[in-house]
């Protein structure tokens, strides 16, 4: 029996996130997964996400997983993580792309608030988590 080719759901995630949009001119390539690089400060817009749970068709051409994003706005209000998160929905919400690492052929918000302040940084985050069903 042939082994199936793996669909990278994270990897798709980030292509999408840096592609191309209006999201991407504000993060560039500030989307890391599943913490913020080292050198992050905090002083510019970013997003950091992460996996929270998935599943897959039986023969494993199509898969979904729930995808959890911290938006910063790069100035530590609440204000302009919430605009960062208005972005992401635009970028994301019933998505349909193709990029280099696969497919995804639907998105969509499940919820969304804000974050209390990090109890390290104080970092002011807005959250959300997407459902997003992907194509091998």
């Amino acid at each position: 029996m042939e082994a199936r080719q793996v669909i990278d759901r994270t990897q798709i995630v980030y292509e999408l996130l840096t592609a191309a949009s209006p999201l991407a001119t504000v993060i560039g390539d500030r989307a890391w997964n599943p913490v913020a690089h080292r050198s992050w400060n905090g002083t510019q817009k970013a997003i950091v996400f992460h996996q929270d749970g998935s599943d897959s068709h039986i023969t494993g051409a199509t898969n979904s997983a729930q995808f959890v994003f911290k938006c910063y706005g790069g100035d530590n209000t609440y204000t302009s993580s919430r605009v960062l998160f208005g972005l992401l929905y635009d970028r994301l919400q019933m998505a349909s792309e193709t990029v280099a690492s696969g497919t995804i052929f639907t998105a969509r918000l499940q919820s969304d608030n804000m974050l209390p302040p990090e109890p390290d940084t104080k970092y002011k985050a807005h959250m959300a988590r997407f459902l997003i069903n992907f194509e091998g």
